[in-house]
């Protein structure tokens, strides 16, 4: 992992990993670091876009969204950097931020979906289970 000087630890969350916790209502436990300041998100607007792609796909109302919009636009609660413009693979969607905000990682719960990505860099990407617990300071070696 990158180290860091942020009380909080900074990942860039893939929206796979936001609409699965918002669809299962008893285990969410990247929104409850996210929501208690443990996790600080880094959103640019092309992953903050993607995200609330994700929602709308699973069925999100309009006046959930933005809410959503919103929560994940508050400088207190998320690291923004800025995001190129032009039409970039989705790799770099991700990478770029991960390392632009000085993130410690990429967190998805769909690794084969960024197979090629981590070959590419040396950005780490954890689950969701392995982020929480690198937040909250426990050891790799007791980690799941």
């Amino acid at each position: 992992m990158r180290g860091n000087q942020h009380r909080e630890t900074r990942f860039v969350l893939d929206p796979a990993v936001i609409a699965c916790e918002v669809m299962h209502h008893g285990n969410r436990p990247v929104l409850a670091a996210f929501r208690d300041g443990e996790i600080k998100p880094v959103i640019s607007r092309q992953i903050l876009n993607h995200t609330l792609g994700f929602l709308s796909a699973i069925g999100l109302p309009k006046d959930v969204l933005v809410i959503w919009a919103l929560w994940l636009s508050r400088h207190e609660k998320v690291h923004i950097v800025k995001s190129n413009t032009a039409r970039q693979p989705i790799c770099e969607v991700y990478l770029d931020p991960c390392i632009d905000g000085d993130a410690s990682a990429i967190v998805t719960s769909r690794p084969d979906d960024f197979l090629h990505c981590s070959q590419s860099s040396d950005v780490t990407f954890l689950s969701p289970t392995a982020a929480v617990q690198a937040a909250r300071g426990v050891p790799s070696c007791l980690a799941d």
